[in-house]
């Protein structure tokens, strides 16, 4: 039964004590509020909409913010963590207690290898073209080689060369030869496609052009075959040659490949004109080789790759790598990028711009028209005079690699590209120009998913005198990079970028004139690179860490107070006030403890 109290009047209720001075309020027999001279206590939750007042004379409450943030993970199978030492997390699986381990080099075996031009994985070589004869008579005459991927590598030289007619018809007097040269491009992990042209000059003040193509394949005894051989001429009148110039390059990762050739007057005041230019798409189909014209390509080396004040010229690739720029085919559409038009000098050039045209991936055929995304903008990035270098990641994947002007830092950007080419920046990571380990360019680089779908891949590079490998996500995120090492006193790795022979890396290394090859015993494949966590709060081996995320971390020697630290470069989790390794941890505030600052350099 409820019983109610009602004070029907303006002066409200009031409750009296008894002669103690006491006023309680019960429920079911026990007190829960009790008020006497000193004010109220209330037994139990008070729950309240509001509290007044400053707070000033509460007591038993917690004073000041804590000293750390701390969360507990579990331990990795075989892992460890040491105070003062910082923690890596293994992004697959959430947990701590590995370290990123040195990569190495394997066994090595003495080559005597020539080197010259390899496929993709570097198990096969073109190493020689040697041109013979003269006239309409003239040869080019290749060889090849091998490698396994054994441990150490096995080399063999081939025995069996293909010859591929090189002859001028016109060559004979009063005609001369002004110039010749090959460009052969990996185009498979056994198949190469050669580009063999020689121009000639004569006193009717006419110039030619006369280029071969065919596509060779070497055997895994370094043998070679050709396919059929596609002759593509060019001619000009009224015109003297100093030297012809020719841009090749594959098209991302298909069976396509353009090709621009042009001619140069040997004046320095002849002006833009150049004369036995043409551009075309090479299709390639098994060891068969056919063109079709490309009115959107242009070499990259030329100094005026546009026409009048409009980007209406797309480059060809510079290289099989695709350093420095791309061409890219997806879908039913082509990428390629573009210097900067408003500028009509080479040294003014930079790579923010892509171009797309429609492509019959059937034919080759490239569409009539090419519309250009500023990809990167002017009101963006701050790119250094160098420009951007564009490398393919995989098949829906680009990066993009240039400095700053800031002239400290160097940023890496990820794009992905869908089947109307368009590019979405994914992902972007900057690192200090000082931190050697964390450099490469775009021409030094394997992803071994370059010309596969997109997913998880450890990528390796050559930086100077020394490789590295870096992790890269499923959409192509820069996860971190691994512990890189050095050829060693008197030595040098040959060629630009490593090799990957099935799942195996190859190095080659000269040393002191020597040549040899070795294995590269990748550990980013098993370890994760170093991704910092936080410090452990005691050595341990086992069982679930507690690691101080935030805040103030100790376990540490040999601090000064008010320094910065971070991580060290051989990622080992020891704390350096040297930055190497780009990962900043946090301030001293006394020779054992540093303030952990997350994100704040």
């Amino acid at each position: 039964m409820a019983s109610k109290i009602n004070a029907d009047t303006s002066s409200g209720l009031k409750l009296t004590s008894d002669t103690s001075g006491i006023v309680e309020i019960q429920n079911a027999g026990t007190t829960k509020l009790t008020v006497n001279s000193s004010g109220a206590t209330v037994a139990g939750t008070l729950a309240a909409t509001a509290v007044t007042g400053d707070g000033s004379g509460l007591t038993g409450l917690a004073t000041g913010a804590p000293s750390t943030i701390e969360k507990e993970f579990e331990l990795s199978s075989g892992g460890a963590v040491t105070a003062g030492k910082g923690v890596s997390l293994t992004l697959a699986d959430g947990k701590v207690g590995l370290l990123p381990i040195l990569n190495s080099l394997g066994t090595e075996s003495t080559t005597n290898a020539t080197y010259s031009v390899s496929s993709y994985d570097r198990s096969r070589w073109i190493v020689s073209a040697v041109a013979s004869g003269t006239n309409n008579s003239r040869v080019l005459t290749l060889m090849g080689s091998a490698f396994t991927s054994a441990n150490p590598p096995v080399y063999t030289a081939g025995t069996t060369g293909i010859t591929i007619p090189y002859g001028a018809p016109n060559w004979d007097q009063p005609a001369f030869l002004r110039s010749e040269a090959v460009n052969i491009l990996p185009m498979a992990n056994d198949k190469f496609i050669v580009f063999a042209k020689i121009m000639t000059s004569g006193t009717d003040n006419n110039s030619y052009l006369y280029t071969k193509i065919t596509v060779v394949t070497v055997d895994a005894s370094g043998n070679l075959t050709k396919g059929n051989v596609l002759a593509l001429d060019g001619s000009s009148t009224n015109s003297w040659a100093a030297y012809h110039w020719a841009g090749v390059g594959r098209l991302g990762t298909s069976n396509f490949f353009v090709w621009a050739q042009q001619a140069a007057k040997n004046s320095a005041n002849s002006g833009l004109n150049t004369f036995g230019a043409f551009s075309k798409v090479i299709k390639v189909s098994g060891t068969t080789v056919t063109a079709t014209d490309d009115t959107h390509g242009v070499d990259q080396f030329s100094n005026y790759p546009r026409v009048g004040s409009d980007r209406t010229k797309g480059q060809q690739p510079s290289s099989h790598q695709d350093g420095q720029n791309i061409s890219m085919v997806i879908g039913s559409k082509i990428l390629r990028s573009h210097p900067n038009g408003a500028s009509a000098t080479r040294a003014g050039k930079n790579q923010r711009w892509i171009g797309v045209s429609d492509f019959n991936t059937t034919t080759g055929a490239v569409g009539s028209t090419i519309t250009f995304q500023e990809v990167i903008t002017t009101s963006g990035d701050s790119i250094s005079g160098d420009g951007v270098a564009w490398v393919v990641v995989d098949n829906t994947h680009v990066m993009a690699c240039f400095n700053l002007t800031d002239t400290v830092n160097r940023k890496y950007n990820t794009y992905s590209v869908n089947t109307s080419g368009v590019l979405t920046l994914a992902h972007s990571y900057t690192v200090a120009l000082s931190l050697t380990i964390q450099n490469f360019a775009a021409d030094a680089i394997t992803f071994p998913n370059r010309t596969s779908a997109a997913g998880a891949q450890v990528a390796l590079y050559r930086k100077d005198s020394f490789l590295n490998t870096m992790s890269l996500s499923a959409t192509g995120e820069i996860l971190g990079f691994n512990v890189g090492f050095t050829a060693g006193t008197g030595r040098s790795f040959v060629q630009s970028f490593p090799g990957y022979i099935g799942s195996n890396w190859l190095a080659l290394i000269n040393e002191n004139g020597t040549q040899k090859a070795a294995r590269v015993n990748i550990n980013a494949a098993v370890t994760t690179p170093y991704s910092h966590l936080g410090f452990p709060k005691a050595t341990s081996s086992s069982g679930n860490q507690l690691i101080v995320v935030g805040g103030i971390a100790s376990g540490f020697t040999g601090l000064t107070a008010g320094v910065k630290y971070y991580t060290d470069a051989g990622f080992t989790g020891t704390v350096t006030d040297s930055n190497q390794s780009g990962n900043f941890v946090g301030q001293a505030i006394s020779s054992t403890e540093i303030l952990i600052n997350r994100g704040v350099n």
